[in-house]
């Protein structure tokens, strides 16, 4: 990732690149656990423990709900055209800390629904 920006990374890049890695192997995960491939799924269970280790701690479901509230009434969303808006200003609150984006989506989508 280094390479291909052409600078040194700071910690924000650095947690992004760790949070994908951990995501690609968690989505591996979940496919070797359908097909009982018992031995690669603890293994990337290690690897995903060893990043993770690396990562800030992910934040709880209320606290990103709390987030994802001030975003949306921050943006005033209308419809679920503007979940683009929400999602950018959720994420820019979001910088430097570890929060599953699934659950980020979910809990934005829900908001405008009850708007």
């Amino acid at each position: 990732e280094q390479i291909a920006k052409k600078h040194e990374l700071d910690d924000n890049e650095i947690a992004a690149v760790l949070k994908k890695q951990v995501k690609v192997r968690k989505d591996s995960l979940e496919e070797y656990k359908k097909y009982d491939k018992t031995e690669l799924v603890e293994s990337l269970e290690k690897e995903i423990a060893i990043l993770d280790a690396y990562l800030p701690e992910e934040m709880s479901e209320s606290e990103i709900s709390e987030i994802v509230k001030s975003a949306v009434e921050e943006i005033k969303p209308t419809s679920m055209k503007d979940m683009g808006l929400v999602m950018k200003k959720v994420n820019e609150l979001l910088v430097g800390k570890n929060a599953d984006m699934s659950l980020v989506s979910k809990l934005v989508k829900e908001q405008i629904m009850s708007n």
